[in-house]
């Protein structure tokens, strides 16, 4: 591979794919990204890559297919952005913005890398370097919207939380004015404990396409957005909707499985390996409606493809795929 002077980004896949990669480097430009809650600037470095058409690791050709990066850096004050070098480790975001989350790499500091094998996704991925010391601000660790039949299920973690007051789940039409639907309060103004939150927007009319954001708003009303995440209502609604989050998933988050049906009951969830071999099941109690199951003893599990099989009181039975990084 051509490293470019040593800024280059190596990118290995197990899979052969038609497709073109395209890699965009940005240069010069540290990545703007919100203020620690202690007042201290997130600092990267001033190289960033954005990454298109690299992995869409929900497509069913990709099955088992992993990626591994290596980000290449300079030694130069001007690249390091005032970082010490042995504090580098790697970040990446889902939405091109905030939130950013560790997937940490190893260093090599002889030749300049920091290096993560086995991604199970990368696909419009933001990929920087960060500080060990004093890293950029992931209490977001993961925020998403999904189609739940005619509703829509938005969902975040976060990793800690410091002098927080609580989310405000907003909607748009256009992409550009956005409207309140739902606050939600902190579960705990400052904790550094993983945390969970979901919403059910069950507004009546939804078409075409609707974008959801997140504000988060501190105790002394310091807000910050996250990137919208657009959900399409073009296609038939769905009686019953599997869903996961945060999808992929690693040994930090917390795996949800959010399930809309007609009628409640008593079901039964199990998770497998691709090869059919029971990872975990139990019996479990359905609404009529949303369900948001939390799924424990996942953290030691290997990274992979596993699958979600739930089976419901009529006999249904609703599968879904999930990625553990």
């Amino acid at each position: 591979m051509e490293p470019f002077g040593n800024i280059g980004l190596d990118i290995t896949a197990n899979y052969t794919s038609p497709q073109n990669l395209i890699v965009f480097r940005i240069v010069d430009d540290p990545l703007q990204s919100p203020t620690s809650t202690n007042g201290k600037v997130a600092v990267p470095i001033k190289r960033q890559y954005l990454v298109d058409n690299a992995l869409d690791s929900e497509n069913p050709s990709f099955s088992g297919a992993t990626l591994s990066v290596v980000f290449h850096y300079l030694d130069s004050d001007s690249e390091l952005n005032g970082i010490p070098e042995d504090n580098l480790l790697m970040f990446r975001s889902r939405s091109n913005g905030p939130p950013y989350a560790p997937v940490y790499g190893t260093l090599n500091t002889l030749n300049n890398t920091v290096a993560r094998p086995g991604l199970s996704s990368l696909t419009r991925f933001t990929l920087t370097l960060g500080d060990r010391a004093n890293p950029l601000p992931v209490r977001l660790t993961a925020f998403d919207a999904k189609r739940m039949g005619a509703d829509v299920l938005v969902t975040w973690q976060t990793a800690s939380e410091e002098n927080s007051k609580g989310y405000d789940v907003q909607v748009s039409t256009d992409g550009k004015v956005f409207r309140m639907l739902a606050s939600v309060p902190s579960a705990n103004p400052n904790t550094m404990k993983l945390n969970s939150y979901s919403y059910l927007d069950t507004e009546r009319y939804k078409a075409g396409t609707r974008y959801y954001r997140l504000r988060q708003v501190d105790l002394d009303g310091k807000e910050t957005f996250f990137a919208p995440v657009s959900v399409s209502f073009d296609g038939k609604v769905a009686e019953t909707t599997l869903v996961a989050y945060p999808n992929p998933f690693n040994s930090f988050d917390k795996l949800h499985v959010a399930l809309t049906s007609i009628a409640g009951g008593k079901g039964h969830l199990r998770i497998t390996d691709m090869t059919g071999r029971i990872i975990r099941q139990e019996s479990v109690e359905l609404n009529s409606g949303l369900t948001d199951l939390p799924v424990n003893g996942l953290t030691e599990l290997k990274a992979g493809i596993y699958i979600v099989n739930i089976s419901l009181p009529a006999g249904e039975v609703k599968n879904l795929k999930i990625v553990k990084q």
